[in-house]
């Protein structure tokens, strides 16, 4: 787990719905996709991701589930 693991949690910790982080690309991004996944569904969290310019930005989305009827 490690590293990519811990930066990923570290980053996305202090976001809230709708706020928006902006990092340079990490060298190995499908780890940090797979983690952001994991953790996000771990704790009903929801982000989405986008490369601009060399750079990650992950945003805060509103969390919702329609079959457990939960809203965030």
């Amino acid at each position: 787990m490690g590293t990519v693991y811990n930066e990923v949690k570290t980053i996305i910790d202090s976001l809230e719905v709708g706020d928006s982080d902006v990092i340079t690309l990490p060298s190995n991004l499908s780890a940090f996709r797979k983690y952001l996944s994991e953790i996000s569904k771990r704790e009903s969290k929801k982000f989405t991701t986008k490369i601009l310019n060399g750079k990650l930005h992950i945003l805060r989305v509103k969390y919702s589930n329609i079959y457990s009827k939960e809203l965030e």
